[in-house]
């Protein structure tokens, strides 16, 4: 898979999702043990859309925000649903351990209440989701 992402990269071609993301963990892997870089990594799929409305730059302020109005109460999770995968990105943000870990002891509570599985993920998309400018028509 590699190989082909790096002979489609040098030849150029029609866009190719499946060896963008294949790349892209890639680059993941090898800038994880970057020193001074705090948090753990989480890696998710989610709308190419939304992804780019909210900016890649800005991913894990947006994230970080969101984790911390959701710990206040200030924002819901959205339920996510699957789409095709060529609507989907996959993506990562840096969270610190302790908000994580207190975001993941707030899910679990949710879960029960509202009947399906709350996942930090779910927190993130209804951060980008929030946060993002509206699709112009």
């Amino acid at each position: 898979m590699i190989r082909d992402a790096i002979s489609h990269l040098r030849a150029g071609g029609p866009a190719r999702p499946d060896l963008a993301d294949a790349v892209e963990e890639l680059a993941q892997q090898r800038f994880r043990g970057w020193a001074g870089v705090e948090g753990e990594a989480i890696t998710f799929r989610a709308d190419r859309d939304l992804l780019a409305r909210v900016g890649e730059g800005r991913l894990n302020q947006v994230a970080v925000d969101g984790c911390t109005r959701f710990l206040s109460g200030t924002l819901e999770p959205t339920e996510t649903v699957r789409g095709p995968a060529e609507q989907k990105a996959r993506t990562s943000v840096r969270i610190s351990s302790d908000l994580l870990a207190r975001v993941e002891t707030r899910c679990k509570e949710l879960s029960a209440k509202l009947g399906w599985t709350v996942r930090p993920v779910n927190v993130f998309v209804a951060a980008f989701e929030q946060d993002a400018p509206a699709t112009r028509e």
